[in-house]
């Protein structure tokens, strides 16, 4: 599967991942899934919490706790974030599929639980890679997988 870097962006300040965060918002495309990786305090949360709020909404925060939340808007989100459980088919089909009401866009935080999502999801893949070059600075990748 050929992996693309469709855009690369430096972020400096909060202000500029919400314009980042407002690209990648026109880029991908609904009914899409939408990986987002990087380290701890890299900025996953915040990039997720921005593009909700680009389709009215305002209420996305961290769903650690509860693994996966769904918000009504412009497009529907889905948000999971796995940093604190494993993932399977089953979670997915029960857990997450009857919650993708179009048009919506599936967000997922800490994806290398899924192991290989492709297999149960044929759509428009997504890739957000956030990588911390200090207290200030972000690189942010975004990449079409599929």
């Amino acid at each position: 599967m050929k992996h693309m870097v469709r855009k690369e962006y430096i972020s400096r300040s909060i202000s500029e991942t919400a314009k980042i965060s407002k690209d990648i918002s026109e880029i991908i495309a609904e009914n899409s899934l939408l990986l987002i990786n990087g380290e701890m305090g890299a900025g996953k949360t915040t990039i997720c919490s921005q593009i909700g709020s680009n389709f009215g909404i305002n209420d996305l925060t961290s769903s650690s706790f509860q693994r996966v939340t769904f918000h009504r808007g412009v497009l529907n989100i889905v948000h999971c974030d796995f940093y604190r459980g494993a993932f399977n088919q089953d979670f997915y089909i029960q857990e997450i599929e009857p919650q993708l009401i179009s048009p919506w866009l599936l967000l997922i935080e800490w994806p290398s639980a899924l192991g290989d999502i492709e297999d149960l999801y044929y759509g428009p893949i997504y890739e957000i890679k956030i990588e911390i070059k200090d207290s200030q600075i972000r690189v942010i990748k975004l990449i079409r997988i599929n």
